[in-house]
Order: structure tokens, then sequence, then C-alpha cells
């Protein structure tokens, strides 16, 4: 910028100063004539400051693609935040409920390792009472077996009038109802006997039995003989 006139007015001042102006006396007599002052704009600066402001607006543009730029990527960046805050709000639910089945699952392994305990307690005792009851079972068969109906047969051959004992035969001690079956296979002319079945109880203390039976003749000096067979089913009471 240069500078080609200024004008500088000269008139008293107290006139102008009454109507709020500022106007300045000059205290020199040198100056009679007003003085002017004169300013000049030229063109180069104002195409220099129009080119200024050109670069300026291009700058701006360019800058504003920068901010468009920075403003998109602020919101994908915005909406990639708010979908990783979600993600993490889904996280956090997600380990909220894993704990809380954590939680859980360790809550009934207790429970089950209490159960596994109870029932391991119970089948100890279970497997005791069945050991316990098949001991009593065995007891109760060999004493069925024991008490339960026996049979024995023995043949012998007799030949005088007198009581003949048998072979005595093995069986608990206890009170039995006997049936005896008597067979006679073969005797002599002197023998009354006939086949027969006699019933009758019996009282065992000593664990066997003694079977017997005799002949009867016609006359005491007749000598009977004959082959008899004793059938003997005991019954327990």
């Amino acid at each position: 910028m240069e500078i080609k006139e200024v004008y500088l007015d000269l008139k008293e001042w107290p006139q102008y100063a009454k109507k709020n102006k500022s106007v300045f006396k000059l205290e020199s007599e040198a100056f009679k004539e007003p003085l002017k002052f004169k300013f000049v704009y030229d063109d180069s600066d104002l195409n220099n400051l129009r080119l200024q402001v050109k670069n300026l607006e291009n700058k701006l543009a360019s800058k504003e693609k920068d901010i468009d730029f920075l403003m998109k990527s602020i919101e994908k960046l915005t909406y990639e935040l708010k979908w990783l805050n979600n993600r993490y709000d889904k996280y956090e639910e997600y380990h909220l409920l894993i704990d809380e089945i954590l939680s859980e699952i360790k809550t009934n392994q207790n429970k089950q390792e209490k159960v596994s305990d109870k029932l391991n307690e119970y089948y100890i005792h279970l497997n005791t009472q069945l050991t316990d009851t098949a001991k009593y079972i065995a007891r109760l068969e060999n004493l069925i077996a024991e008490r339960w109906a026996k049979m024995y047969e023995q043949t012998e051959f007799i030949s005088w009038n007198g009581v003949y004992y048998y072979n005595t035969v093995p069986i608990s001690s206890w009170e039995y109802l006997v049936i005896q079956t008597t067979t006679i296979d073969e005797s002599n002319e002197y023998v009354l006997n006939r086949d027969s079945t006699e019933y009758f109880k019996v009282s065992i203390d000593d664990k066997w039995y003694t079977p017997f039976y005799q002949l009867k003749a016609t006359t005491p000096l007749d000598k009977p003989t004959a082959t008899v067979k004793l059938t003997i089913l005991f019954f327990p009471m």
C-alpha cells in the first residue's frame, strides 16, 4: 500500500467540538491552508491479497476434504466403538452367565459328590446286608435241608426172632413223624410177619437214629428167617 495524499482541516476547533467531532488544532502558524493526505491502493497489493485469499481458499477446501475424511473416519470409529461396546456388554453378560453356570456346576458337583458319598455308604451298607442275607439264606437252606423230609432204605437178612437193629442213620436232632414201610422179600414157613406200614413219632437227641425190626414165629422154638427191607421217611414237626 502507498500513501498518495493526506488532507488536514485547519478550521477553528471549538465549533466542531461542540458537535462531538474530533478536531485537532495546529499550533504552528506555518500551516495556513488545510493539509491533504491521499491514500491510494496499489493493484499489485490487491492481486497479491487476492492470490493469498485464493491460496487460503484452496487450502481451506483441501482441509475441508481432510476434515470430511476425518469426520467419516470418526463416524466409522464411533460405530466400531459402539459395536465393540455392545460386544463388551454382551461379553460381560456372557461372562456373568458363564460364572453363574460354573458356580452352578460346582454346586452340582459338590451335591453329586455328597450323593456319591451317600450312595457309596448305602452301597457298602446294602452289600453288607446282602452278604448277611446270603449267609442267613444259606443257614435257612441248611436248616431246611436238615428239617426237610428224609428217606432211608436198608435191607437186612434176619435169622432169629429177637429184636434186630439195623445200621444207624445220620439225622439232625429234632422231633419227627416217621412213616416206616416194611417189605418181606424172602422168608421161611415160620415167619408170621407181612408187609406193613407204621406211623410213629421219634425225638432224636444224638443226631442219629437206629432202625430195628423183629420177626414173629409160630412158636418160641421155631427159627424164622427173612430178608426184610425197611423204607423210613422222617418228617420234621
